[in-house]
């Protein structure tokens, strides 16, 4: 049994670590050689009870570490869709390479620590395409980005899968594995940092041209604010968990589960004010799987959806100011003001009454959301290739309470175009009108009710086709002879 169960793992073993070369999944090598392995055990054990406790325990063993992992990378994903990590990468604005390079490389080695060495790996990568154009260049500042990842995340409890396994199962501390691995760990990041930084001196940094926009594109709309939160809390959190374990003698995983917890419950709160039809649209177009409107682009799909979003949105507070208006004009002493004049039908609309006092909703440029800015943003405050709800110019506050700024240029937007519409409408209305009048001014009413032009070209056969003259109808009929008799008496 003891020499099957040590073939099966060498093998096992070997499939996984030739995963590339055999192109079979390593998950896959893993599931299978477990399976034999405790299939063989059990088969050659009589104690069945003992071989279920014994799985029962692997089980719970691993399962804290799954937990544990699943738990680390949603909250790293939190932060990443909060552009959380705009922190830290905004601030690297040097142009040197071999400068950028020093500064990848300990923010690497620091932030491994704190997260784990593939996720910052991918974070860090993503980075360089930002600020890297030349191939060659990425490729030293990738394989940097490997070594520090890897020291940093050797010298921390949950910087590492193995580390992780370890403090978890009780075989290292934090306090002691940060003692005997940090010095050991920093050496293994500076020399070929120091190396590499030297070969790549006096060089320039060249950055992309349009890095940041493809970077940022269909990104969810965050504030400073969220950024600056969502990036703390996820490191605070990460942090803690090693403080958690010491403190509560709990199992890791229930400090990570417990913080991600948290962190979801904040990041309800901050959305939980913008409308969930604008993010699923916003989020099904960043993948992808929009359903398109037939006959349009996906980015037309995706605008007129977000038009379609917005308008729904106002007749819902529509709905809700005309319900409280007419409450209010149903009561005792009602206040006679211009909700009477537009509720009557004298002057204005349901529209303007929601404009006053609910909300001014979504800003429309020829029968679209407002486009026409700033390089890939309609104003300043935005992020460049945000096409969200709220950069799309949509406008939360009413006339009452006032308007944010930004609020006010996109409103301006939207005004601007009424009042171009006015003055060339008035000109092109004037010019047709008077096109229509010339046209129609040799037109005469026969005494046999046709009309005929100038040249006795039959254009109707009876005026009007009923023979009608509003001039002299009176309530639907063609004469009143009661009408025209008065008119008589009084010559």
């Amino acid at each position: 049994m003891l020499t099957a169960i040590v073939i099966i793992f060498v093998v096992a073993y070997a499939a996984i670590a030739l995963e590339h070369p055999l192109k079979v999944n390593k998950s896959a090598s893993a599931l299978i050689g477990a399976g034999l392995l405790w299939t063989i055990y059990a088969m050659s054990t009589g104690d069945h009870h003992l071989v279920s406790e014994q799985l029962g325990e692997s089980l719970m063993s691993t399962a804290q570490i799954v937990f544990f992992l699943m738990g680390a990378m949603t909250i790293v994903e939190v932060v990443d869709a909060h552009n959380g990590f705009e922190v830290i990468t905004s601030r690297i604005k040097t142009t040197k390479l071999s400068t950028l390079m020093w500064l990848i490389g300990f923010v690497t080695f620091f932030l491994s620590a704190v997260l784990d060495n593939l996720t910052t790996t991918i974070v860090m990568i993503s980075l360089i395409k930002k600020l890297l154009d030349k191939h060659d260049d990425r490729l030293f500042f990738a394989g940097i980005i490997v070594i520090s990842a890897n020291a940093g995340g050797a010298w921390s409890p949950i910087g590492d899968v193995t580390t992780t396994m370890l403090w978890i199962g009780g075989q290292i501390t934090s306090l002691a594995i940060m003692k005997g691995v940090f010095l050991a760990s920093m050496v293994n990041m500076i020399v070929p940092l120091a190396i590499t930084s030297w070969l790549l001196k006096g060089r320039e940094v060249v950055s992309p041209v349009k890095a940041e926009d493809e970077c940022c594109s269909h990104r969810a709309k965050t504030t400073r604010f969220e950024q600056n939160l969502m990036f703390s809390m996820g490191i605070g959190i990460l942090v803690a968990v090693p403080i958690f374990k010491t403190v509560t003698h709990l199992p890791p995983f229930m400090g990570i589960l417990f913080g991600l917890g948290i962190i979801w419950l904040v990041g309800e709160l901050l959305h939980s004010t913008k409308d969930e039809d604008a993010k699923e649209h916003l989020k099904r177009f960043a993948k992808g799987s929009l359903e398109l409107i037939p006959g349009r682009t996906p980015t037309e799909s995706f605008e007129i959806r977000m038009m379609r979003t917005a308008a729904e949105t106002k007749d819902k507070v529509q709905k809700q100011v005309l319900k409280e208006i007419v409450e209010g004009m149903m009561e005792e002493h009602p206040e006679f003001n211009s909700n009477v004049m537009i509720l009557s039908g004298s002057r204005g609309s349901v529209i303007n009454l929601t404009n006053l006092y609910g909300m001014w909703g979504q800003a429309s440029v020829r029968e679209g959301r407002p486009k026409r800015g700033f390089a890939n943003r309609l104003i300043a405050l935005n992020r460049r290739g945000d096409v969200g709800i709220d950069a799309g110019g949509f406008i939360y506050e009413n006339f009452m309470e006032g308007m944010s700024s930004y609020e006010y240029f996109y409103h301006a937007m939207g005004g601007r175009q009424g009042e171009v519409d006015t003055g060339v409408s008035t000109k092109v209305s004037g010019y047709l009108y008077r096109r229509l009048a010339n046209s129609l001014k040799d037109l005469v009413v026969n005494n046999d009710f046709t009309v005929r032009t100038a040249n006795r070209n039959i254009v109707q056969f009876k005026y009007g086709e009923d023979g009608v003259f509003p001039q002299k109808a009176f309530k639907g009929k063609s004469v009143s002879v009661k009408r025209e008799l008065e008119k008589l008496r009084s010559k």
